[in-house]
């Protein structure tokens, strides 16, 4: 294992005294500094690759500006995710006032429900063309005629992509081509029919019986026949389909539709077609029309660009997606592979620290401590932004009092504003105690500003501030704030804040050191949270950095768990020491951490290397609880959970997963396998108890 000569200077640590320990600490010092070196790298190519993504981006925004259409992507419920289009082509709302809103929000009820219908339809059947919409905008009708296709699904949930070309020029030339053929006059009918037909946008052509009464200039444009190149439809159907086989597929599936129309209201439903021009050329047409009374029109629409600009954005898209997900692998990989040694470097930090030391041991334990989880937090951040700018972030719902949060805040920068002599206050304001929302991510935000101005000031206060800006029934609009007196911030030095992986400037990154992800991570939470993020400051005065959010007033009821004031570390020596529970973990410096941990409240810890040992010392042993490791050779901790709950009388036996593996998905992975709980690596001991304390009282042992 890559950390046998770790365990080794434990041991002789815990053999010979502090000066094994200094040996120790430089061990782990450089263990640091390369994974910290290999994180430096992996930053520049997750930079690369979001240049990457924004040149794609550019070059689609390119293609989709140069088509006459616009094109729009949704759910299966009618919600609009994408909105691709030249803004002046959007007749009924801007783009960002689109996205998000049901087809039902924003067009008539007629329209919308044919919107749903050519959803379900493309859903099913794969496409949907030629279905048309129509109603009012500023007081003129406009026809819009809409191309639906099934797209591959996105998170498994179903989702289309829908072309929508306005045909209200079209449809006026037929409607004033059917108008005027109903004209008294027989000169002035045919005048007006011949210069409506002429300028109509697509091709038309007149038919009686079979034959091809006239063509208009768009369709001569098209396919390159005169009138008299194809003076029946027997002639049409010959050279625009010179394969007999799909001739006749398409003689038979138009007379079809010529008797639907005749039984119908007379609209002949438009289809996508393969039809050959006088020069040999082959064209995706779609083709309809409408049946008269001594005849039909024929209405043929080139869709060739817009076939291959579909083709070229599915292209794009499933290479963004590709290209998302070889991201989000590679992040889950990057995670892993950090957590699994953090675990062992945090754990035994703290195993060491309830050992007796001097004090120089003890002030180089934490240093170590210091500097792992400084490593974690910058993983975190990544894994963070990441998950926001892929739309996976889930905010949470639950009652917490503001306290809980400030007090929090105050206590985790208490230490580093102590050691440069800075003051750090609280002002609740006006803000109700209790709330609802997202307590995590709050606190996130605030400690993200604490820790910037404990780092750039050197003498003074730190203020952190909760302020009621309004109050309605849609909930509470709060600001918080850290205020600072420290260095300040230029106002050009400002316009570069909140951008992902930018500080001010090098020099400050030099000084100070960052990712410069927190504050962007901030803002993009406060925009999640109905809110936003900015900066008050002056160089050599100070800074203020704020964001808001909505709330809501909460109702926070006792538990159980806060009555009782003792420990989960003592509760469980108290309640539970004997008890036998089993620890599957593959990584002997991380087994070697997590024995020490459980057997500290005189839990009876049986270890297992892999999932195959698991399953077999289950089966054999009762347990009162499992912890699972994920990715173990042979039989990982998804498969082994599985196999558990096949067990006779193992069905409800707590199985808590404890893995590097921490994303939302992991999690939602092992619940979905059958475990009961999730606790990430590096384990914070505290929440190992807290976890264990509330299992073992559930369980049946």
């Amino acid at each position: 294992m890559p950390y046998a000569r770790s365990i080794g200077w434990v041991a002789l640590f815990l053999l010979g005294g502090g000066g094994v320990l200094l040996a120790w600490s430089l061990v782990l010092r450089r263990q640091v500094a390369a994974r910290t070196q290999t994180l430096n790298q992996t930053l520049l190519k997750l930079q690369e690759a979001h240049r990457a993504t924004e040149e794609m981006s550019q070059h689609l925004a390119a293609i989709l500006a140069a088509i006459p259409d616009m094109l729009f992507e949704l759910d299966a419920d009618g919600r609009y995710l994408g909105v691709f289009a030249n803004p002046s082509m959007l007749l009924v709302a801007p783009r960002d006032s689109l996205i998000g809103r049901r087809v039902d929000e924003v067009l008539p009820l007629d329209a919308a429900r044919s919107v749903h219908e050519a959803i379900a339809i493309a859903l099913r059947d794969g496409a949907d063309y030629g279905r048309e919409v129509c109603f009012e905008i500023n007081g003129q009708l406009h026809w819009f005629e809409l191309s639906t296709a099934r797209k591959a699904a996105v998170a498994d949930l179903p989702h289309v992509l829908m072309l929508s070309r306005d045909v209200t020029a079209r449809r006026e030339s037929e409607q004033a081509l059917l108008k005027a053929r109903e004209e008294a006059i027989v000169h002035e009918r045919d005048k007006r029919i011949r210069a409506l037909f002429d300028a109509a946008p697509v091709g038309l052509a007149y038919v009686k019986g079979n034959v091809i009464e006239s063509l208009n200039q768009q369709f001569v444009a098209i396919f390159g026949y005169q009138a008299d190149d194809i003076p029946t439809l027997d002639d049409w159907w010959r050279r625009a389909y010179p394969d007999p086989a799909y001739r006749q597929t398409v003689v038979a599936t138009w007379e079809g539709l010529i008797k639907k129309a005749l039984a119908g209201d007379g609209e002949v439903e438009s289809r996508e077609y393969r039809v050959r021009t006088k020069s040999g050329r082959d064209l995706d047409m779609l083709i309809g029309g409408k049946v008269l009374e001594d005849g039909m029109i024929a209405t043929l629409t080139d869709i060739s660009q817009l076939k291959s600009v579909q083709a070229a954005l599915n292209e794009a898209k499933e290479a963004a997606e590709a290209a998302n997900m070889a991201k989000s692998t590679f992040l889950a990989n990057m995670s892993h592979e950090i957590r699994t040694p953090m675990n062992a470097i945090l754990g035994y930090a703290h195993l060491l620290r309830r050992g007796e030391l001097t004090a120089e041991q003890g002030d180089r334990l934490t240093k170590i401590g210091t500097a792992g989880e400084h490593l974690l937090a910058v993983i975190k951040d990544i894994l963070d932004i990441s998950k926001i700018e892929a739309g996976k972030m889930v905010l949470e719902e639950t009652d917490f009092a503001l306290s809980a949060i400030l007090d929090h805040v105050q206590s985790l920068i208490a230490n580093s504003a102590r050691a440069k002599g800075l003051t750090v206050s609280i002002d609740y304001g006006n803000v109700p105690s209790i709330l609802r929302g997202d307590p995590t991510r709050l606190r996130q935000g605030l400690l993200n500003f604490a820790n910037n101005a404990v780092k750039f000031t050197e003498r003074g206060t730190v203020t952190i501030r909760a302020r009621l800006l309004e109050e309605s029934e849609s909930g509470l609009l709060i600001r918080f704030e850290v205020s600072d007196t420290g260095i300040g911030i230029s106002a050009q030095q400002r316009a570069g804040l909140f951008q992902a992986f930018q500080q001010v400037d090098a020099s400050t990154t030099r000084k100070y050191g960052g990712t410069g992800l927190g504050l962007a991570i901030t803002q993009r939470l406060a925009r999640m949270m109905g809110g936003d993020a900015g900066v008050e400051s002056q160089p050599g005065l100070g800074s203020t950095f704020w964001f808001t959010a909505r709330l809501r007033r909460g109702l926070l009821a006792e538990s159980a768990e806060t009555r009782d004031q003792s420990s989960p570390e003592s509760m469980i020596r108290l309640h539970y020491a004997g008890t036998r529970i089993l620890l599957v973990e593959d990584d002997s410096i991380n087994q070697e951490v997590a024995l020490a941990l459980l057997e500290d409240t005189g839990l009876k810890v049986d270890v297992a290397d892999n999932g195959w040992q698991a399953v077999a010392k289950a089966t054999e042993t009762d347990y009162a609880l499992i912890l699972m490791d994920m990715q173990m050779p042979e039989m990982g901790g998804i498969e082994a959970t599985q196999a558990i709950r096949q067990l006779p009388a193992r069905q409800w036996t707590p199985i808590v997963a404890m893995t590097a593996n921490a994303f939302d998905e992991d999690r939602e992975r092992c619940i979905a396998a059958g475990m009961s709980d999730f606790i990430p690596k590096p384990v914070d001991p505290e929440v190992l108890y807290q976890t264990l304390a509330r299992w073992l009282s559930n369980s049946s042992h």
